[in-house]
């Protein structure tokens, strides 16, 4: 532990760095929640897409034959 001298124990956090940490808190909280990512929702778009795609192609073939 050589580096105890770079720290600032005992010293009091000025405001700015108060609001720092808590906006660097609050960004990590939404980046890690539990929300879908885009990517997986594109991806569900183009899956539900497909899927109905195939059952529209199933009934027009079901009913012209």
């Amino acid at each position: 532990m050589k580096d105890w001298t770079k720290t600032n124990y005992g010293t009091p956090k000025s405001w700015d760095e108060i609001q720092r940490e808590k906006l660097d808190a609050e960004l990590d909280r939404v980046i890690d929640g539990p929300g879908p990512r885009i990517s997986t929702l594109v991806i569900g778009f183009f899956v539900a897409a497909i899927v109905t795609a195939a059952c529209f192609i199933g009934l027009i073939y079901l009913l012209l034959r």
